[in-house]
């Protein structure tokens, strides 16, 4: 299963229950980035996600969560820093990447959890 294009993120979780059921309902892998405005991190993150868009499969969902506004739904989930990406599946947390990361670098590693996944 390797990433090919598709980008989706108008989606709203307000608390970890609309996370998990985003989770379910994605048939591939959720892409869950934690961001806030204030951080220049996450505008170069949010720079690698815009490309990210391009290479995802069509079964894959990114959603985009402000920090600030969901600081409840942050702490519930561990993140104590932004950027932060958390990656879903079926369900369940299957990965998480702080920092920022190049385009490369990110679809490498979320290829890898996808032939993970798929074995």
């Amino acid at each position: 299963m390797l990433i090919k294009s598709y980008y989706h993120a108008t989606r709203r979780i307000d608390d970890e229950n609309g996370l998990k059921k985003c989770s379910i309902d994605t048939k591939g892998l959720l892409l869950v980035n934690f961001w806030a405005v204030w951080s220049i991190q996450c505008h170069h993150m949010s720079d690698v996600m815009r490309d990210m868009k391009t290479q995802i499969n069509d079964t894959d969902t990114i959603v985009y969560i402000d920090w600030d506004l969901q600081r409840g739904l942050a702490k519930n989930m561990e993140v104590y820093g932004v950027p932060i990406l958390l990656i879903y599946f079926g369900g369940h947390e299957v990965g998480r990447l702080s920092g920022v990361l190049n385009a490369g670098a990110l679809t490498r590693h979320i290829n890898t959890l996808a032939m993970r996944i798929s074995e």
